[in-house]
């Protein structure tokens, strides 16, 4: 895709722009701008439809193999780039530092660029988030949240991440917060339908210290059950802001014995939320103890871990 973009038909839509002042003042432009602009002069009619179909060749198999995907996360660079390898080839190192990128405006995709936590050997991190057309508020709350957990420092400075400004913590005028206790949470196998509606996330918190929460019968994913219960405990849940619009698909795949009702959170604010029915819970495992569905998924992952203490003393 770099080679469209740098030494393709693709320049000319570039050249439109300044082919007066490239034509009547040469000299006003950066040497490096009209030598790669001024590469379009070099480019017929034919050499153009061929682009074209190579493009949409690309953009067939491309396109399908992102439709089995919620987005792509790559690497932002492939390399660092020193400013003396820039002065000494301007195009080349462009070109390379755009590997994973390239693509995205050609195809009409949409992308974003997160700062996450810095390196090993000390320099920034960064990861760009890919979407397709019309995604961007699906990478946007993804961007945000994965820049929230790394919250690495501003820029090249030491400036600390700063706080979530507090009016972003509540829906906006068009959105109804939603309350997800299990796995619509983030990064859990589920949350790609939450952010396929357009789902931002806006807090983690817990509920009131009045419900229970059971690990429900049947096939995978693996689903709580939360149940309000004067007896029970806090429960872990995260608060996301679904567009108004998206509320009607939202409800359509929620399978029974779940539904939506109104969850009492520990700030006292009420939003609406995944329950389930009391009788789908009475043979059910009660997992209340964990605290939430994150802390008991913990636990089967360190279930499965070898007896360290063990192994040492029979080998």
């Amino acid at each position: 895709m770099a080679e469209f973009l740098y030494n393709g038909p693709w320049v000319a839509e570039r050249h439109t722009v300044i082919e007066a002042l490239l034509a009547d003042k040469p000299d006003a432009v950066h040497p490096v701008t009209r030598q790669v602009t001024e590469v379009a002069l070099g480019f017929s009619a034919t050499d153009t439809f061929r682009a074209i179909y190579r493009l949409r060749e690309l953009a067939h198999g491309i396109t399908a193999a992102m439709a089995s995907v919620d987005l792509l996360c790559v690497p932002s660079i492939p390399k660092f780039i020193t400013r003396t390898e820039v002065e000494n080839d301007p195009i080349g190192p462009n070109a390379q530092l755009g590997t994973y990128t390239n693509f995205v405006n050609l195809l009409d995709f949409c992308a974003l660029t997160v700062p996450v936590t810095q390196r090993e050997d000390g320099r920034p991190g960064s990861v760009t988030l890919i979407g397709p057309s019309g995604g961007d508020s699906t990478i946007a709350a993804q961007g945000a949240f994965l820049q929230g957990k790394a919250q690495p420092p501003l820029g090249a400075t030491s400036w600390p991440f700063p706080a979530p400004i507090s009016s972003d913590s509540n829906p906006y005028r068009d959105e109804l917060a939603v309350v997800v206790v299990g796995a619509h949470m983030s990064g859990l196998s589920l949350n790609r339908e939450l952010t396929g509606f357009g789902a931002r996330f806006l807090r983690e918190t817990t509920t009131v210290p009045q419900y229970k929460l059971f690990k429900l019968a049947g096939s995978p994913p693996a689903r709580p059950g939360l149940v309000r219960d004067a007896e029970g405990s806090a429960i872990a849940v995260e608060v996301w802001a679904l567009p108004s619009q998206s509320v009607g698909k939202l409800l359509q795949g929620i399978p029974p014995p779940l539904g939506i009702g109104s969850i009492f959170l520990e700030d006292d604010s009420t939003a609406h939320g995944f329950l389930c029915e009391a009788v789908a819970v009475k043979d059910a495992e009660d997992i209340t103890h964990f605290g939430g569905w994150r802390a008991y998924l913990a636990s089967l992952s360190s279930s499965l871990q070898p007896d360290k203490d063990h192994f040492d003393a029979t080998t």
